[in-house]
């Protein structure tokens, strides 16, 4: 049921329509919390995709998976807030030097411009993700101008995150009973899976710890949270 990037041809449905991709956003995570979505991931025999915001050795593990593929994930945001004088076509050689197999784009924040469309094809990618279309049915890969395919996420752990903020327990998303219609991608960052987080306000108060796993590690979890949500669409 769960799919490559790579393994999508836009023409076919067949190779698309039914499916699930798996993705994470890795977002500067240490290289402990990654490699438990890893072994998580191999318990369950999962393919998935990484989308990679930092140079890490752990990356050497993901590369000698066939279950994994590797995507870039380029951060504008300092772009856009005037904090660096980097430019945009910088941003995503930095990025590709790190991954310089990627195919697969998603900006953090989900950040992108049509003035882009021709980078996007200078610098070899085939697809992005960067549309958000939350538990919307039916949607379906986007050929853009460019010719570059855009695959919408379907599911954001942080986006769950944020519709139950406040509450002790995340209601899970009925991922199960439903005929898959066109396409589900799925998103998770490497930290909520970690955590367990069943709020953005437990994800902030946790902040300290992030980079310390076996903190985490120790950190009570008999609430559900956004581990659960992913091992439920595991099962």
């Amino acid at each position: 049921m769960f799919i490559h990037f790579k393994e999508i041809k836009y023409n076919n449905k067949s190779t698309w329509e039914g499916k699930r991709i798996l993705t994470f956003d890795i977002d500067w995570a240490s290289d402990d919390v990654i490699s438990d979505v890893i072994d998580l991931l191999n318990q369950y025999n999962i393919k998935a995709t990484f989308f990679v915001t930092h140079q890490t050795p752990v990356l050497s593990k993901i590369r000698s998976n066939k279950n994994f593929e590797l995507a870039i994930h380029p951060n504008f945001n300092p772009i856009l807030n005037l904090q660096g004088q980097k430019t945009v076509n910088q941003t995503f050689d930095e990025i590709l030097e790190i991954v310089p197999e990627a195919i697969v784009s998603r900006s953090h924040s989900l950040t992108n411009s049509g003035r882009w469309n021709s980078i996007y094809k200078e610098k070899g990618l085939c697809f992005t993700s960067n549309y958000f279309m939350y538990l919307n049915e039916g949607i379906k890969p986007i050929k853009n101008i460019n010719e570059v395919i855009e695959i919408p996420i379907y599911f954001a752990d942080d986006a769950l995150l944020y519709l139950n903020d406040n509450k002790s327990d995340l209601i899970i998303p009925d991922f199960k009973t439903k005929k898959i219609e066109g396409i589900q991608l799925f998103l998770f960052h490497p930290i909520h899976v970690a955590l367990n987080s069943n709020s953005l306000k437990s994800y902030d108060d946790t902040r300290q710890y992030h980079n310390d796993f076996n903190k985490i590690s120790s950190l009570p979890k008999e609430h559900i949270g956004i581990r659960d949500v992913l091992i439920n669409l595991f099962k």
